[in-house]
């Protein structure tokens, strides 16, 4: 009987610890960007910022907690939602917040607004310093107004820096 019930207790903190993975606040934004995809964005659209022949840029109204900045890009071809969540020139401190993004994201269940909920699933890779890392996350399953879009996880350097993006667009 008492080992019957140290696992039960281990599998409820088990599934209690999971759980919380799947009810972040960076999954919570993604659900709003992800939800609003099928109407381009426009409920979640801020003020114009830069407007270069048929490219848009947008400031979003959905703000992932600790990003640096999230926009919009929409042309005649491409709509982007782009939320940059880390700015530093510390591979290391990079590394370990690409690592921890992923795990916030990957398995996430995404609910849908007139779908059943999807699941973002993406293959780690691990982060380089000489290199642009991205771990590309479909939503599964891939049906209806979603079934193109994407949401992808960036690491690249600029300059001294290095940047990690979170990006919904579609393929």
């Amino acid at each position: 009987m008492k080992e019957f019930l140290s696992v039960l207790l281990v599998s409820l903190a088990f599934d209690a610890s999971a759980q919380s993975v799947f009810s972040n606040e960076i999954n919570s934004s993604l659900q709003a960007v992800l939800q609003d995809y099928p109407n381009k964005l426009k409920n979640v659209k801020g003020t114009l910022v830069a407007k270069k022949g048929q490219t848009s840029e947008y400031h979003s109204l959905v703000k992932v907690p600790g990003a640096v900045s999230a926009n919009i890009t929409e042309s005649r071809n491409a709509l982007t939602w782009k939320g940059t969540m880390f700015r530093g020139s510390d591979f290391s401190k990079a590394s370990e917040k690409f690592s921890a993004l992923y795990g916030l994201i990957n398995k996430a269940i995404i609910k849908s607004v007139h779908e059943k909920p999807f699941i973002l699933t993406g293959n780690y890779e691990e982060p380089s310093s000489t290199r642009p890392t991205s771990i590309r996350f479909d939503l599964l399953p891939s049906t209806g107004e979603l079934k193109d879009v994407i949401v992808e996880l960036n690491m690249y350097k600029s300059g001294r820096d290095y940047i990690i993006d979170i990006v919904v667009n579609s393929r």
